[in-house]
């Protein structure tokens, strides 16, 4: 928690979202505009609870939370994954995400 508050600020909670499928958590996401820019939107953190990966809700996820993005002044979004992510990158894909390198 102590990263997330170093790189966001103290108010770093008013950034996190979660996510429900009828009355369980399936998710969460921390969108936020990246320190030193004034647009560039970022996910500080993505992620869907293990039992319920595989359905779908990782895409759902991460556009709602595109959209979010939007909210909070972001003119564009710079995600990132480890090469090896296969999941991931097919969300980005999947959202319209382009791969830069």
């Amino acid at each position: 928690m102590t990263s997330i508050s170093n790189e966001l600020g103290e108010d770093w909670r008013s950034n996190c979202y979660y996510f429900l499928k009828g009355r369980k958590l399936v998710g969460i996401s921390i969108p936020h505009i990246e320190i030193g820019t004034k647009e560039e939107g970022r996910m500080f953190y993505f992620g869907v609870v293990p039992e319920m990966r595989g359905m779908g809700l990782g895409t759902e996820i991460h556009k709602i939370t595109l959209a979010q993005m939007m909210n909070i002044k972001a003119t564009y979004y710079v995600g990132s994954t480890d090469e090896s992510n296969e999941h991931m990158m097919q969300i980005f894909k999947k959202n319209g995400c382009v791969l830069r390198d």
